[in-house]
């Protein structure tokens, strides 16, 4: 959070957070390369919309399920088909 709201506030983009305490404990104690990859996909959907939701819910002791969700245009199917190899980007 204290990396994307600044971000957030510069580029006027509303960012909404609904994180429970216990899944912030967590990933608090997960180290920095969690919190660099919520950082990303935050970034990210700033960089999509305007409009920004991020959610967690604990579903159990070791189970966290994570929402991020904007109000852009979506990956191309291009991008889509890859979205899960690594470094794949729609950046130029």
């Amino acid at each position: 959070q204290q990396n994307v709201a600044p971000v957030a506030r510069h580029l006027q983009k509303e960012l909404a957070w609904q994180i429970a305490p216990e899944v912030l404990q967590r990933s608090l104690s997960d180290g920095p390369a969690f919190e660099e990859a919520i950082t990303n996909l935050l970034l990210n959907a700033i960089d999509a919309g305007s409009v920004i939701q991020f959610s967690t819910v604990m579903k159990s002791s070791d189970l966290a399920i994570f929402q991020v969700r904007d109000n852009g245009d979506g990956p191309t199917k291009h991008i889509a088909d890859k979205l899960f190899e690594p470094f794949v980007t729609s950046r130029p």
